[in-house]
């Protein structure tokens, strides 16, 4: 009896052991089902579609830096760095300098930094010559007085009138008023009496009708004033008759 016992009891152990050897296999085999199923790591975790990284970080179109950093077009320098009228560019200093003087009308401006207006500057009188600012105000007018006299009135230079007469310049005044073309006729010819008492021509003279007696006493009175002096004569009666002979005026004693 009691060895059946014992080998019963033996038998359930068995037993007892064969039935949990199948449930470990069959959770091990379950853990193994589940490991499977949550674990496989490859369909969830690829990191292909969420990491690729190529469209978000390409890098090219955000920083070319060829359109923005030329630096072609904003440093030409050429445009605004002439330099020639401003001084900027000969190493003088314009703003200490300041403007030159106007040229003299039709001269260029040859000062580094330019040349003033002469606007406001009043005429003045330089050798013989009248010197003026021009109507624009960017040149000075000179103008040559010679054996005239250079003055300013209201503020502007000029020169005085004609030039100064001189004796000589009478003297040939009467020459050619009573010679010459004043001698050539077509028809009529009258006498005059010339200035020979005060030094001056002759003492008769025949000529054409274009010559009067009144223009010469006139040129005969500036002489005069002049104090011009000559070889003074004591004249005879004026002839008789003057005529129209060939084209010229000829006295006749008759």
């Amino acid at each position: 009896m009691t060895l059946r016992m014992v080998g019963l009891g033996s038998l359930l152990v068995v037993l007892a052991l064969g039935c949990g050897g199948d449930d470990d296999a069959s959770v091990d085999a379950g853990g193994g089902d589940d490991a499977a199923r949550v674990d496989t790591g490859a369909a969830e975790d690829t990191g292909t579609a969420e990491d690729t990284g190529t469209a978000e970080d390409t890098g090219t179109a955000e920083d070319t830096g060829t359109a923005e950093d030329t630096g072609t077009v904003e440093d030409t320098g050429t445009a605004e760095d002439t330099g020639v009228d401003s001084g900027e560019d000969t190493g003088i200093d314009c703003s200490v300098i300041g403007c030159g003087a106007p040229p003299r009308c039709g001269e260029p401006c040859d000062a580094p930094c330019g040349c003033c207006p002469c606007e406001g500057f009043g005429g003045s009188c330089s050798g013989s010559s009248a010197t003026n600012c021009s109507a624009d105000g960017s040149c000075f007018t000179v103008a040559p007085c010679g054996d005239r006299d250079c003055f300013v009135e209201d503020g502007v230079a000029m020169c005085s009138g004609p030039p100064a007469e001189t004796c000589e310049d009478i003297e040939a005044a009467y020459t050619a008023a009573t010679t010459g073309d004043a001698m050539r006729c077509e028809a009529e010819c009258h006498i005059l009496s010339g200035h020979c008492g005060v030094g001056l021509g002759g003492c008769y003279y025949g000529v054409n009708t274009g010559v009067s007696q009144s223009e010469l006493d006139g040129i005969a009175e500036r002489w005069v004033r002049l104090g011009c002096g000559g070889a003074v004569c004591a004249c005879p009666p004026p002839p008789e008759s003057v005529r129209c002979d060939a084209g010229g005026c000829l006295l006749r004693a008759d």
